[in-house]
């Protein structure tokens, strides 16, 4: 996986009263992210877990043997990985790497 910009995972949900933040720690910086409801506040914890498996599926679909797959499967493993990259792009705020 390439380096990314954020705070580096595993972040965690805390919960003040009836609100919950979103605690980043990162063995060297800490933060929260605002007040959020509670789904949302596991989302955002989640992040960089999802980002990564994201970014290790797209590897292995970017590898994969594509000469055995029947037009059907080639397009579902196409619109899959720009599907990916478009998911990755936005979470590093940047675009893609190529659109078709």
């Amino acid at each position: 996986m390439k380096k990314t910009k954020h705070t580096p995972g595993p972040w965690k949900v805390g919960q003040r009263s009836s609100e919950y933040e979103t605690e980043i720690h990162d063995g060297q910086q800490f933060g929260r992210i605002g007040t959020v409801i509670s789904n949302n506040a596991h989302l955002i914890a989640a992040a960089p877990e999802m980002f990564k498996t994201l970014d290790d599926v797209l590897s292995v679909l970017l590898d994969l043997d594509q000469d055995h797959l029947s037009r059907r499967e080639e397009k579902e493993v196409c619109d899959a990985i720009q599907e990916i990259e478009a998911v990755l792009a936005k979470a590093k705020g940047g675009g893609l790497r190529c659109q078709t």
